[in-house]
C-alpha cells in the first residue's frame, strides 16, 4: 500500500464487540460489588460450585445473631424470609415491643444452635440483606417464632406490637 492510501485510510472505530468486553471487564465487578460488597467471596464461590445451591448449609459456630429476624454467616446478612419480629430497644415503639424482641433474638439464637442450618436464599431485600427460608435440625425457623408468639407473618409492613 503507497504512503498516500494509508494517510488517506479512515481510522477503525470502535465495534459493539470491544464495548461489551470493556462492561464485562469494568463494569460488571463494579455492580457485583456494589451490591454485595465483597467480589472476592463472590467470584471464588461462583467458580467453587459452578452454581447457587438451593439449600447451603451452615454451622453455629459462623452465625452471629443481630434480632429477633436477622443473623450474620461470615459476612452476609441473613433477613428470615416471609416473617416480622419486634425491633429492638432503641427502635422498638413501646416497652412492650422492646421486651418481645429481646426474647425472640434470644429464642432465634436457641433456634439456630439446636442443629443444622439450611439457607434457602431468595434474592435482597431493599437493604441488602439476603432474604432466606431457614430450617434448623428439620424446623422451619419463620414459622417457630410465629408459632411461639415472638414473630407475625411479614404483610407488606411493620407489624404493631405494642
Amino acid at each position: 500500500m503507497s504512503a498516500r492510501a494509508l494517510r488517506n485510510r479512515r481510522p477503525r472505530r470502535f465495534g459493539p464487540r470491544l464495548a461489551l468486553l470493556c462492561a464485562l471487564v469494568f463494569v460488571a465487578p463494579t455492580a457485583i460489588y456494589a451490591v454485595t460488597g465483597n467480589l472476592a467471596s463472590m467470584a471464588a464461590a461462583s467458580v467453587s460450585s459452578g452454581a447457587p445451591a438451593a439449600a447451603a448449609a451452615v454451622t453455629w459456630a459462623e452465625i452471629r445473631v443481630t434480632d429477633g429476624d436477622t443473623f450474620r454467616v461470615r459476612d452476609e446478612r441473613i433477613r428470615i424470609a416471609n416473617i416480622d419480629t419486634p425491633e429492638m430497644p432503641g427502635r422498638a415503639r413501646c416497652d412492650s415491643e422492646a421486651r418481645l424482641a429481646l426474647e425472640a433474638k434470644a429464642r432465634l439464637g436457641e433456634l439456630l444452635s439446636d442443629g443444622e442450618v439450611r439457607l434457602a436464599r431468595q434474592g435482597l431485600d431493599r437493604y441488602g440483606r439476603t432474604l432466606a427460608t431457614v430450617r434448623a435440625g428439620g424446623v422451619d425457623v419463620g414459622e417457630q417464632l410465629i408459632r411461639d408468639r415472638l414473630a407475625q407473618r411479614w404483610m407488606g409492613r411493620r407489624a404493631s406490637w405494642c
